[in-house]
Formats: C-alpha cells, structure tokens, sequence
C-alpha cells in the first residue's frame, strides 16, 4: 500500500491527515510481510494455530508483530497493555460465523476515552498538577509515570466495576467507550482525555 493510498484511508472526517501517518503506514507493510511470510497469507491460520482462543490470539500476534507489543517499563520493571492485540482478537470475535472464544478473558483496551468518562463520572480523579496538563491539553510524554499510571488505573477501575456488574471487562469497556463518544456529541461538557503522542491507542 503506498503511503498516499493509507493517508486517504485514514483520513479525518474534514480530510486531515491522521497523526503519526508515517509510522501507522510502516506497521501497515511490515503487517502484512509477517502476515504473508508467517502465516502464508491467511489469517486464518494464526487463529488456529492460537486454536480459536483470544487470549492466545492476542499472544500469537504480540509474538510475531512487532507493532502490537504494547509494554513499557517503570524503574526496571516491565509494564503490559497489549491493548490493540487484544482489541484485534475481540474485534475478530465479533465477526459473523467467528469461533473465537475465551473474550471474557481479556482486560479492558487502555487508551484515552476510557479514562476520560470515568473522571467525568468520579471514578478516576487526577492529582491536580496532573488535571492541569490533562485540561490544558499539554502533551503526556508515552511512558512517562503520568501516562502509565493513567492507563493502569483505569484498567484496574474497569475491572473493578465489570467484577461489580458480574460482566466481561470487554462489555464494560465497549459500553465506556459508547457512553464517552455519545456524551461529548450530545453537551460536550466532558474534560479533555490526555494527549499522548503514541501509535499504541
């Protein structure tokens, strides 16, 4: 795919040109070359080979796609969230005829909406020097304690709230993220979620 081509696709809805373009594009090719030279083109080989499993999904692709490994580190020790290739194998369940199962195995997507409504609903409260960058837009460098913590309170929050509600952490997550789009289209009285300049979310 020729980087003109992805930066259509991904276009936004005024035309402008998705962030970090360049390096969405090179995970694009290097997707597929692993796709076409590890799994001879077909996806449905990874998903038997993860036998249909979405946590062993989500590890197949971690192991084999250098984008998807979504870690970093905090005082020597490492740090996982893996959202998009556990997103990909629940995206994948979601498919007519699909046979993926084990979904209800799999953690909530860390990324930025997801944090933003539970702070709008109380759950999550930002330290004020912190609620300051957030609500001026300053950028949240990736990896940095501000970003990691975020993201590690809210997975831990939605947990919290699906063992409450007897529910996946995947239905809890999907319903956060619709309650978050539909209540900024509808009194857009929410606070920013964070910046982070990052290909991972």
């Amino acid at each position: 795919m020729p980087l003109a081509d992805a930066q259509h696709i991904f276009r936004g809805r005024s035309g402008t040109k998705i962030p970090l373009l360049e390096e969405r594009h090179a995970f694009l090719q290097q997707t597929g070359r692993v796709l076409r030279d590890r799994f001879k083109g077909d996806i449905l080989r990874l998903l038997e080979e993860a036998s249909y499993h979405a946590p062993t999904i989500a590890r197949v692709v971690i192991d084999h796609f250098p984008s998807f490994r979504d870690a970093s580190s905090w005082q020597g020790n490492p740090v996982r969230f893996y959202k998009r290739a556990q997103i990909a194998a629940y995206d994948m369940s979601l498919l007519p005829g699909s046979r993926i199962h084990g979904t209800e195995e799999l953690t909530i997507f860390a990324d930025y909406k997801l944090p933003q409504i539970l702070r709008h609903c109380g759950v999550l409260e930002y330290k004020a020097s912190l609620a300051r960058r957030v609500d001026t837009q300053k950028k949240i460098p990736k990896d940095s304690r501000e970003e990691l913590e975020i993201r590690a309170a809210t997975i831990w929050a939605c947990e919290l709230l699906a063992k409450e509600l007897h529910q996946p952490a995947v239905l809890i997550d999907n319903a956060l993220w619709v309650l978050a789009v539909q209540h900024q289209a509808r009194y857009q009285n929410m606070k920013p979620y964070h910046r982070t300049r990052t290909i991972f979310y």
